[in-house]
């Protein structure tokens, strides 16, 4: 929530750079250089609020990045983490532009109650015998 907070008004599509590989047939993202760019901007006496939007708009990327991996496969944002409206709307925004298949809470609580459900429909989704 501070980090959100710490954003205030500022408006950019920047990002950290960051990495994204397959590995035994799993998709890894690398933070490394983000860490460290966010370091250096530390120290650079670059604005808290830049830093943050910056920060957010990579984990934004970082979803884009893995998702573009699995396109048939619609993205569900839910978890506590999008309770951050800037996260939310900055996600729901690029996966947009990209075209990518995504859904995210209207009517169910975004946090482990959300979270519960999805577990449910990956359940049912994943044996089409109980339908």
């Amino acid at each position: 929530m501070g980090l959100e907070l710490a954003i205030g008004d500022l408006i950019t599509d920047d990002y950290y750079p960051i990495h994204c590989c397959q590995s035994s047939g799993k998709i890894i993202l690398d933070w490394e250089p983000m860490v460290k760019q966010i370091i250096k901007d530390f120290y650079n006496h670059v604005p808290v609020s830049l830093i943050s939007a910056k920060f957010h708009n990579t984990l934004v990327e970082g979803i884009i990045m893995v998702s573009q991996n699995f396109p048939e496969v619609p993205l569900v944002l839910t978890g506590g983490c999008f309770q951050n409206r800037y996260l939310l709307e900055k996600a729901i925004q690029r996966l947009t532009s990209e075209g990518i298949i995504h859904y995210w809470s209207k009517q169910i609580p975004t946090n482990d109650g959300g979270l519960a459900l999805g577990q449910v429909m990956a359940i049912i989704m994943n044996h089409p015998q109980s339908n």
